[in-house]
């Protein structure tokens, strides 16, 4: 007998997500304290590895003459000639300069190394400078499985943009028509869905980027909300809905990104099935950890990784670079503001088994080390400002995962 999603208690505990109530300080003394926050949690991840225990500060590799193991943050990166890079790298000691030469088996990763992300470096100490031989990153390791999951589904969405004069509508509509039961397709997968998780821009906003009244349907921010909250009344009532803000939402100008401003998204707090959090989000379905971040950082990412690109590829390319570097927003000063705390959110500290994003509306699901990858495009036909870059965007896409054999299931609708 197959049990439907219906006959199952709702199991979610928040692990970690941005409050409301949060301060920041965009002083410089606040912005060293966020850095030096994140060097610690990293660098305390890096030097867990058996090969980096022994690792030492910059300035006691200083008065090393030979073999050194540090960790810092990525200050600066050069490339001196096509087969030297030069890497700057700071801890709360000072400054050292890392050369790497492509006869070195770091060539290669260091390609890949982003500005103020976190390594560790192994070389040798001379003239000043160390010479690598290899870069370590905090990368993951595969997180356990819990046993005797229930079989029922989640459905990840992102990037509605309710409001927009190219919201797809239609597509929605029969996305929640499915999970009704009102369409003749796949009726066992939709009784099994029992979570909805969308990953930010429910809706279009207002004032985003210039020109952007001439693409809108619903000019206003309230009414935009309050469209999107009649959309999600219509899912069956056994269903939880789980959502957090994208850079078109009501929601802070930097990440991390505080839940939906309450004066602008009311009609959809009083849904009581609709789960209103910040970004990042960490929770836990059913022992299951799914980590949900809007992706905005991936414009930076993508512009900085070789073979990362606006396509299902280059889309995982760019998150499998964020997994291994451990952090959702590693660069500082390009397209992506950061929220100095005291506390840098945006490391991943704990292995989720799912990490979901969205952002660029472009579809892309995969695996690395364990954990499920997945992108799962937007329900927004193609703007202007996409055609001048070139982008295509993958529409009305629902990514499934059953939790009992963790197995990826895609539908278009």
């Amino acid at each position: 007998m197959v049990i439907k999603a219906s006959e199952y208690s709702a199991e979610i505990r928040v692990i970690k997500y941005l409050t409301p109530d949060v301060v920041a300080d965009a002083s410089v003394d606040g912005f060293r304290k966020y850095f030096l926050d994140r060097l610690n949690r990293l660098r305390s991840i890096i030097v867990l590895r058996s090969d980096m225990r022994d690792a030492i500060s910059i300035a006691e590799a200083k008065y090393m003459k030979d073999h050194v193991k540090v960790v810092g943050l990525v200050y600066e990166k050069r490339n001196l000639s096509k087969n030297v890079i030069l890497l700057k790298l700071e801890d709360e000691s000072g400054m050292v300069d890392v050369v790497i030469t492509s006869s070195s088996k770091a060539f290669k990763l260091a390609k890949e190394v982003l500005l103020d992300s976190c390594i560790g470096v192994e070389g040798n100490f001379r003239n000043g400078r160390i010479y690598a031989e290899s870069i370590i990153l905090p990368d993951v390791i595969p997180p356990p499985k819990p046993k005797d999951l229930p079989d029922i589904g989640i459905a990840f969405l992102s990037d509605l943009h309710v409001g927009s004069s190219l919201f797809l509508e239609k597509s929605l509509l029969q996305f929640i028509k499915w999970l009704r039961g009102e369409l003749n397709i796949g009726h066992d997968l939709a009784e099994s869905i029992k979570y909805v998780i969308i990953a930010g821009d429910l809706v279009d906003g207002v004032g985003i980027y210039p020109g952007q009244d001439k693409e809108l349907k619903i000019c206003s921010l309230h009414a935009q909300y309050e469209s999107l909250s009649k959309l999600l009344a219509m899912l069956p009532d056994h269903i939880e809905v789980i959502v957090i803000p994208g850079n078109h939402d009501a929601t802070t100008h930097a990440v991390p990104y505080v839940p939906l401003f309450k004066e602008y998204a009311e009609p959809l707090y009083e849904l009581p099935n609709v789960h209103i959090f910040g970004d990042p989000l960490l929770i836990e379905i059913h022992g299951i950890k799914i980590l949900v971040t809007h992706g905005r950082s991936l414009d930076d990412i993508i512009s900085s990784v070789p073979g990362a690109s606006f396509s299902c590829n280059g889309v995982l390319k760019a998150m499998q670079c964020m997994v291994r570097l451990r952090h959702l927003a590693p660069i500082y000063g390009g397209k992506t503001p950061l929220l100095p705390l005291d506390k840098d959110l945006l490391v991943i500290d704990t292995v989720p088994h799912i990490i979901h994003m969205g952002h660029v509306h472009v579809y892309g699901i995969g695996k690395y080390k364990g954990v499920i990858l997945m992108n799962t495009g937007t329900w927004q036909e193609q703007t202007a400002y996409q055609k001048t870059m070139g982008i295509v965007p993958t529409t009305g896409i629902v990514g499934i995962i059953k939790l009992k054999d963790m197995s990826v299931k895609v539908m278009k609708f």
